[in-house]
C-alpha cells in the first residue's frame, strides 16, 4: 500500500518537470516569503515551490489532508 502511494506521488511530482506552474497556489501558506503551490495525490497534497534563482523545483512537503491544515508548516530559507 505504502509503495503505492509513493509511486502515484512521484508519478505526479514527475509532471512539474514540463510544466511547474500546474498546482494551485496553496492559500493556508499564503503570505509567505514565497508563493507555494500544490497537486493532489489521493488524501495527499504535495506542496512545492518554484525557485526563482535556479528555476528548481523545490518539494516541501507531503501533507496528509485528512489532517487540520492549520498544522500545515514549511520551512522556509
Amino acid at each position: 500500500m505504502a509503495n503505492r502511494i509513493v509511486r502515484r506521488i512521484l508519478g505526479e511530482s514527475s509532471k512539474l518537470l514540463s510544466n511547474p506552474q500546474i498546482g494551485q497556489i496553496e492559500i493556508f501558506l499564503k503570505g509567505r516569503q514565497f508563493e507555494y503551490r500544490y497537486l493532489v495525490v489521493g488524501n495527499y497534497k504535495l506542496i512545492y515551490r518554484v525557485s526563482e534563482k535556479s528555476n528548481a523545483i523545490v518539494i516541501l512537503d507531503v501533507f496528509d489532508t485528512r489532517r487540520n491544515p492549520g498544522k500545515m508548516s514549511v520551512e522556509e530559507d
